[in-house]
């Protein structure tokens, strides 16, 4: 399922560099994947095997905090270099710039995308510190209560509302997994019959990052993408050794290195782009391209060349 997100995220990077947000053409897969944002919230949680709090910030500054360091500082690196190619760098500036976004928008503009890594850092550490004391269930609720009343506020520029939202995930994930929850038929069964009422009567839609409701109602959102999630996941288990599935499963398991290198490509791309004056389509092209290319090629650079540390595992991973 992973593989498929990760696909999904990057088709929606590439439409919103080029523009081209809106068109049906290249939105539709989102009707079925609205929740990939919500899914590596909860795939987390799914995965937390009950550490105790410093062996989860151990683990989170080297599998989460690092590559957020390392790719920051290569995503600044390439607004730099045009900068200077343009001859209007200011390297104060840039530093201003960069610590004033981390600040506000969990990330630098050079490379947006990781405001998930230092959002995931800080709700992992939650999530350990509430197992500590016993206290998920009261966390959990609480939590769906703070992101569904978020709303009600305008924390523009600020982004850090959206950790709430991605509370609820990661605390759902970890109590559907612990348990079996996500085994059982009735749960399946549960959640079509939870979507198609809500998509039905009461279609409901949030902006992940910046945490905006577009349309419907910001819980029956929540109950919507956990629906989702345990349809989609259900249907990958139960086609987990068809042949076709084998590629997309094949990227889940390096979905990092697609993660935090993906958008310092494209942002290379709209770069010379601008440059060159292409056009929309021409564009989308172009970096759909770079990315076919150049994506399986970092993670073979990475691997050959034993960078795994970057991306926040080890040789044995």
């Amino acid at each position: 399922m992973s593989g498929f997100c990760i696909l999904y995220m990057i088709y929606g990077h590439i439409s919103f560099m080029t523009d081209l947000l809106g068109n049906f053409l290249l939105e539709w897969p989102g009707y079925i994947l609205f929740c990939y944002m919500p899914w590596f919230f909860f795939k987390s949680g799914m995965y937390y095997k009950g550490a105790v709090p410093i062996q989860t910030i151990r683990k989170g500054v080297r599998r989460l905090l690092i590559p957020y360091l390392v790719f920051t500082l290569l995503g600044c690196g390439v607004i730099a270099l045009f900068s200077l190619l343009k001859g209007d760098f200011n390297f104060t500036i840039m530093i201003k710039n960069a610590i004033l976004h981390i600040l506000q928008q969990e990330s630098a503009d050079g490379n947006n995308a990781l405001w998930f890594l230092m959002v995931l850092f800080i709700v992992n550490v939650v999530l350990s510190l509430s197992n500590a004391r016993k206290i998920n269930y009261v966390i959990w609720l609480s939590s769906i209560v703070m992101a569904s009343l978020t709303p009600l506020f305008d924390c523009n520029p600020w982004r850090w509302m959206n950790v709430l939202p991605a509370m609820v995930f990661v605390f759902s994930g970890f109590i559907l997994n612990k348990n079996h929850w996500m085994q059982y038929r009735v749960t399946f069964w549960l959640a079509i019959v939870c979507f198609l009422i809500i998509i039905i009567f009461s279609p409901s839609y949030v902006e992940f990052y910046p945490n905006v409701l577009y349309r419907g109602n910001y819980t029956l959102w929540i109950l919507s993408a956990l629906s989702m999630i345990v349809i989609l996941y259900r249907g990958v288990e139960y086609f987990k050794d068809s042949i076709c599935l084998k590629p997309f499963a094949i990227i889940g398991r390096n979905t990092m290195t697609l993660y935090v290198c993906h958008w310092s490509l494209l942002l290379v791309v709209k770069m010379v782009a601008d440059t060159f004056h292409l056009t929309p389509i021409h564009t989308l092209i172009l970096m759909s391209l770079t990315c076919v290319v150049f994506l399986p090629f970092c993670q073979y650079c990475i691997k050959r060349f034993h960078w795994e540390i970057i991306i926040g595992e080890t040789k044995n991973n």
